[in-house]
């Protein structure tokens, strides 16, 4: 099943600068990359 979530860069860069993979950020980008999770965005012009 796949999930919308609208994710905070904050999660993304600490996921990537972790040395432990099972962070909650960590798990929630390899959700990310896995296609478990669609990250959702609002673009403002």
């Amino acid at each position: 099943m796949n999930h919308l979530a609208a994710i905070d860069t904050n999660v993304v860069v600490s996921a990537f600068i972790s040395k432990n993979r099972n962070t909650p950020p960590s798990l929630i980008v390899r959700e990310m990359i896995g296609g478990m999770i669609t990250p959702v965005i609002n673009v403002f012009f």
